[in-house]
C-alpha cells in the first residue's frame, strides 16, 4: 500500500490510472485537518471535509485523475493500493505537488 504525507498547505495531484480502486485519507493529528478532493469523474466537484485526529475518510477513485489539497493544520495521509510506504509527494511516481497560492 502506498503512504504519502501531505503537510498543511501543501496538495498533490495523481494521473489517471495511478489510483486503482479506493484512496483512504488519514489525519496524524494532533488536531484536525480539513482537506478538499476532486476526483475527475464528470462532473469534477470539489469537496471539503474536516476529519479530526486518527481518522480516516474513504472515497472511490476507480483509476480516475484526482486531486487533493490540505488546508491543515494537521498532516494528512493518502493510503492506496501499491506496494510504497512513507514517502514524499515528490517521490511519489504519477504524483505532482500543487503549493498554496499557486
Amino acid at each position: 500500500m502506498s503512504v504519502v504525507n501531505v503537510t498543511a498547505n501543501q496538495g498533490v495531484s495523481f494521473n489517471a490510472n495511478a489510483v486503482e480502486g479506493l484512496m483512504h485519507v488519514y489525519c496524524m493529528g494532533p488536531g484536525p485537518a480539513t482537506f478538499g478532493i476532486t476526483i475527475v469523474n464528470p462532473p469534477p466537484p470539489y469537496i471539503q471535509h474536516q476529519i479530526a485526529a486518527g481518522n480516516m475518510l474513504s472515497f472511490q477513485v476507480d483509476g480516475y485523475p484526482v486531486w487533493v489539497f490540505n488546508n491543515g493544520p494537521s498532516t494528512i495521509q493518502l493510503l492506496y493500493g501499491q506496494l510504497y510506504s512513507g514517502q514524499s509527494i515528490d517521490e511519489t511516481e504519477g504524483a505532482t505537488l500543487i503549493l498554496a497560492g499557486g
